[in-house]
């Protein structure tokens, strides 16, 4: 049997056919989750990137306690549980955070490669003479784009952009390998994370008619302060882009497993590791006054089995994505260390549990969110009471009830300490 985890950074939920969306193009992904199972509660322990990549690899709780910072020694990692067990491994990444030096998250893998050039990435040094944004706009609203802007001066054809780059390398680890045993594959892609930039005709899927400076990086915030209403709308139309490229790139790693016939011996995981708020609430980004609205903590999570084994279940019950760890050694018969926060959801999938767990919390550092099916309570970086959501009336989040539902929100205030208590603080 073969792993393969699909990490896709800032990847919502509800940009994605298989959970709803009606108008962006997810073919391949939505053919996985037919073969999957869907999961509908699954939600983040922590943020940002770092920080759920540690709970992803190690199963457990990594924030605040850990926070923002290089793989915790002494944690017992998923690739080297793997590797006692004779899989071959590796890790395909663009995700520089994970790269830099000291970081660590490449780790136990027998082999891993860093696709660079991303964001912040101090990869080039010479002047884009023809950058995707004026400077001026970069310097003023996202300075990450000055860089980045040099990264990609040499990107010309489709094959040049990191999706591309990430899957291709991929693809051809796996054409290299296969044959060698079960394997384990990790592929970890930035994108469709900011700055949003695929090739633009990804973007013209969703607003053909646009003329323009393409905003492909927006500063967090109130976006009246750095776009005016048209280019909301082509920025919106360059994230979907984005996920549609990303699809386009999963459905060819799923058509070379199926050529090479080990498809129906993989267990196959695509999770995000949070959202990206486009507008919603008069907001742009992740932070601490963005995290805990839908758009930002529901997480895509497919898990799809060898054999399409329980294929087109969904799961409805709260999880978190660091179940992750001991769900797929579950599935292949390795028993977690004593040192795991996760829980396997197999009783989920197979109908023998209703639940694992009354609600979900999450940092960024600090605790800013507590979940239950029913209701999300919003809390300011002083963890005081900030706004509270009845989830089945008010799916868009709109209506703030934390005056009307004094006692609703003391109950939850009372399962966030009894989750927080169960949590180790080492």
């Amino acid at each position: 049997m073969n792993i393969i985890v699909l990490v896709a950074d800032s990847l919502r939920k509800d940009h994605l056919g298989c959970y709803g969306n009606t108008w962006i193009q997810t073919p391949n992904i939505d053919t996985l989750a037919g073969d999957s199972v869907v999961f509908d509660e699954a939600y983040p322990e922590s943020l940002p990137t770092l920080p759920v990549r540690n709970a992803l690899l190690s199963g457990r709780h990594c924030g605040p306690e850990l926070g923002w910072g290089p793989m915790r020694e002494g944690d017992d990692r998923l690739p080297e549980f793997l590797a006692k067990e004779g899989y071959t491994s590796a890790f395909v990444t663009d995700v520089y955070h994970m790269m830099k030096p000291g970081m660590n998250f490449h780790r136990g893998f027998d082999s891993w490669r860093w696709l660079r050039g991303q964001e912040q990435d101090a990869y080039k040094t010479a002047a884009n003479p023809n950058p995707p944004v004026p400077l001026s706009y970069a310097e003023q609203h996202d300075p990450r784009l000055v860089q980045f802007s040099k990264n990609v001066a040499e990107f010309r054809t489709e094959e040049d952009y990191f999706t591309a780059k990430v899957y291709n390398t991929a693809v051809n680890w796996i054409e290299e390998n296969y044959r060698q045993g079960d394997f384990f594959l990790w592929i970890d892609s930035f994108d469709p994370h900011e700055p949003w930039y695929p090739p633009y005709y990804y973007a013209d899927l969703y607003d053909p008619e646009y003329e323009g400076m393409e905003p492909i990086g927006v500063g967090y915030g109130d976006w009246h302060d750095h776009i005016s209403d048209r280019q909301l709308k082509r920025m919106k139309a360059l994230y979907a882009g984005e996920v549609t490229f990303l699809d386009r790139y999963i459905g060819k790693l799923l058509t070379k497993l199926r050529d090479l016939k080990v498809y129906d011996d993989t267990v196959i995981v695509l999770i995000s590791d949070h959202g990206h708020l486009l507008g919603e609430h008069s907001l742009i980004g992740k932070n601490w006054s963005t995290n805990g609205y839908r758009g930002v903590m529901e997480l895509v999570l497919l898990m799809r089995f060898p054999g399409s084994q329980c294929a087109g279940q969904r799961v409805g019950s709260l999880c978190y994505n660091l179940d992750l760890f001991p769900t797929l050694l579950g599935h292949a018969g390795i028993d977690p260390p004593a040192r795991c926060d996760g829980i396997d959801l197999h009783g989920l999938i197979e109908g023998k549990m209703e639940s694992v767990r009354p609600c979900v919390t999450c940092s960024y550092p600090e605790n800013m969110m507590v979940k239950t099916l029913d209701w999300t309570l919003l809390l300011t970086k002083d963890h005081q009471p900030f706004k509270l959501f009845d989830r089945k009336k008010d799916p868009g989040e709109e209506r703030d009830l934390k005056a009307e539902k004094p006692e609703i929100v003391e109950s939850l205030f009372a399962l966030e300490r009894e989750e927080w208590a169960r949590r180790p603080q080492k």
